[in-house]
């Protein structure tokens, strides 16, 4: 599998926090291979999820990634505890939101030279 089409899980990620860097499109491959595996051991190890997603160039999202974004809505609803977002797109702003109220995870939004911060905020 090329792994180089799918948005990067980054080295700062450890057994307490998630974290993804999105610079290509959302694929459904990558989120039903490497973005669900990963927050379903997470959540069996730990019993939440800590997550920070870094956008360094939102590219929207395949179909497939969509529909398994929403089909994950009630396990992530269960463990997501908290989600710092880093360099929200404007274009996603609503669809946070909206994702917000669903999951009722603690989220807060970064700005883009705050990634250090929003790393540090998710691990407490």
């Amino acid at each position: 599998m090329d792994t180089t089409q799918f948005n990067e899980i980054m080295p700062e990620t450890d057994e307490r926090v998630i974290c993804i860097r999105v610079d290509k499109p959302i694929s459904g491959e990558g989120y039903k291979t490497q973005f669900l595996p990963l927050v379903q051991k997470m959540a069996a190890d730990h019993g939440e999820i800590r997550m920070v997603l870094l956008f360094e160039k939102f590219l929207g999202w395949e179909e497939e990634a969509a529909m398994a974004d929403l089909a994950s809505t009630l396990f992530l609803a269960r463990h997501l505890k908290k989600l710092a977002i880093v360099n929200l797109p404007e274009k996603m702003v609503q669809y946070v939101g909206m994702r917000q109220a669903a999951l009722k995870t603690d989220l807060r939004i970064f700005n883009t030279d705050q990634f250090q911060d929003a790393l540090a905020w998710a691990r407490i």
